[in-house]
């Protein structure tokens, strides 16, 4: 497997958040959002995602139709 620093520290932070949560998905999703809001609140930003992989999903299920 191809590796460099940044894969690994990405690869650690996720392990200890898997960690966290108990390796329970829900809680770890429920963890992230609750970072995020913390995040968007502490520096007065807003992170925008999701939607561009639910427009794609429409798209698909258009074209099936």
């Amino acid at each position: 497997m191809i590796t460099n620093h940044i894969l690994e520290e990405k690869y650690r932070v996720q392990r200890q958040l898997a960690e966290e949560a108990g390796y329970d998905m829900a809680k770890y999703e429920q963890n992230l959002q609750t970072r995020v809001a913390e995040i968007e609140q502490k520096y007065g930003i807003i992170f925008k995602y999701g939607a561009p992989a639910l427009e794609a999903e429409e798209c698909l299920s258009d074209q099936t139709r």
